[in-house]
């Protein structure tokens, strides 16, 4: 296996070391508000709505990091976004 497969979120040195520092799991960041994220892991907003929406995607039965990835690329960070209507922009 590879590094990347180890850490499929793409959780930094300096985030891992801080979730450790607050057991909290890599899996249990969804159960966070992004605020609470932002503030716990010292990083920007866009990059707590990242982690959050990639550990809220993979709880779902087959979504894997490759389709979490892509879900956040078309501009969706949770699940609530993908349940209601999307407008074009």
């Amino acid at each position: 296996m590879t590094k990347e497969q180890f850490n499929p979120l793409a959780v930094t040195p300096a985030e891992v070391k801080k979730l450790r520092a607050l057991k909290i799991k890599k899996s249990e960041l969804h159960l966070h508000k992004i605020e609470v994220l932002q503030k716990l892991l010292d990083t920007s907003r866009i990059r707590a709505m990242e982690l959050f929406a990639l550990s809220e995607f993979q709880c779902l039965p087959s979504v894997g990091i490759r389709f979490a990835h892509d879900l956040i690329w078309m501009g969706y960070y949770s699940l609530d976004e993908l349940k209601g209507p999307r407008t074009a922009h």
